[in-house]
């Protein structure tokens, strides 16, 4: 009975400790998948592998060193190329030599194309509110897209150059087969891509509106800092969320429900967009934030007509860039300014956005199929303010109606018609 009993018992060992190597091994397994996961990069691995050797043959020193550049190491941005991966079917992504693009066209009139690019840490979704209210007043073709390692779009890892979004759009529109001139709307940083965009193919453009552009000047230095190494590796990688939070804080002129959407949305962008905080990064240390004012000059010698657009209380482009470009660099351009809205105007007051941005078309003698054009004596002021507390901002401008004096018609057309200012009636008339 002893004997059976020990033999019962030796047994169970054997399977114990079996179970327990194979535990042991698939648990090795996992972190080392997980580490080349994380880091990317299988030199990760061997500098783990040579750290533990080391430490088990009491080389304390050349462990701990190997450990550290480990710890480096997957702490800097992963190298090699990065995309979220596509959610639905019907979504169009095209492969550019730049990167995987993912683009939207709203089809209208082909003959009038309007292409919307969104700011430094945006993505499509961004710029789709003015779009819409953009193709639904004027019925032209609009064309939005993710830059490079925003959204759906991929990142292959090269330096976030200007060059390189104006490269990306350039090859979207040769694959679209876009060969008329193009209307350009560019948001933030978007504003900097097509004012460079617009220098070196100046034929290829109607008209600019930019919307708080960057490329003159930045009131935070963060774009300074990141160019130090390590530490804006781990805040972007690691805090990503909270830098991003940080900054839209104080980019919106209240705390409203379409702040806390974006915000969500954010949450949601730096879960599952891999790329996101390596692209931010390598915007920050290599676009020239402040260095664009020749291609601004540009715009001003090949007479390409220009709209501003500017909140008075922008913390990060500074209103003073704005005054500069249209005193200055760009003498015909139209300034318009919204008191008391600050860098994300674009999403804050988008129907403000949306009106002045048409009526500028309009103005450019623009050949929209369901807008009228206006009258010559109703034309507004080069220099236009208004006042973001009164506002009208929340419904399209299709929904209001005021009627002229010949009957009833679209807000868009009463805009341009009668000269009313939807957003500020009781206002410093803009109009």
């Amino acid at each position: 009975k002893l004997e059976k009993k020990n033999g019962r018992t030796k047994k169970l060992v054997q399977l114990y400790l079996k179970m327990n190597a194979t535990s042991t091994k698939k648990s090795i397994e996992r972190c080392i998948i997980h580490m080349v996961e994380l880091g990317h990069t299988w030199p990760n691995v061997s500098f783990s592998l040579l750290g533990v050797v080391s430490l088990l043959l009491t080389f304390p020193l050349v462990s701990s060193i190997c450990l550290v550049i480990l710890a480096i190491r997957l702490l800097r941005m992963p190298e090699g190329e990065m995309r979220r991966e596509p959610i639905k079917n019907e979504q169009k992504i095209v492969s550019l030599p730049t990167c995987a693009t993912h683009y939207e066209f709203i089809e209208g009139d082909l003959d009038q194309i309007v292409v919307l690019v969104h700011g430094f840490s945006g993505d499509m979704g961004h710029t789709r509110p003015l779009a819409n209210l953009i193709h639904e007043n004027t019925k032209a073709s609009i064309l939005i897209y993710d830059l490079v390692g925003r959204g759906f779009s991929s990142c292959r890892g090269r330096p976030h150059e200007c060059s390189l979004f104006v490269s990306q759009l350039t090859e979207l529109l040769l694959v679209l087969n876009i060969k008329t001139k193009i209307h350009l709307v560019g948001i933030s940083l978007g504003g900097g891509v097509i004012t460079e965009f617009a220098r070196i193919f100046p034929h290829s453009v109607a008209t600019i509106s930019l919307v708080a552009p960057a490329g003159l000047r930045l009131s935070t230095g963060l774009h300074a800092v990141t160019k130090i190494p390590i530490l804006p590796d781990i805040l972007f990688r690691c805090a990503l969320w909270s830098t991003v939070v940080a900054g839209l804080e104080h980019e919106w002129s209240e705390h409203s429900s379409q702040l806390l959407a974006m915000l969500s949305s954010y949450k949601d962008r730096v879960k599952f967009e891999p790329a996101l905080g390596r692209s931010l990064l390598s915007t920050c240390r290599h676009f020239p934030f402040e260095n664009l004012e020749h291609s601004f000059q540009m715009l001003g010698k090949n007479k390409i007509p220009l709209l501003l657009i500017w909140g008075d209380q922008d913390g990060t482009c500074p209103i003073d860039a704005a005054y500069d470009i249209a005193n200055r660099l760009v003498p015909h351009a139209q300034l318009f300014i919204i008191n008391g809205a600050r860098h994300c105007v674009y999403s804050e007051f988008s129907t403000t956005v949306a009106q002045d941005i048409v009526t500028f078309l309009l103005e450019q003698n623009v050949n929209f199929k369901t807008s009228p054009k206006p009258d010559d004596n109703l034309l507004r002021p080069r220099i236009r303010y208004t006042d973001c507390k009164i506002k009208m901002t929340t419904t399209t401008l299709s929904s209001s109606s005021v009627a002229p004096p010949g009957g009833t018609t679209s807000s868009l057309d009463n805009i341009i018609r009668t000269g009313i200012d939807v957003v500020t009636t009781s206002s410093k008339g803009i109009f």
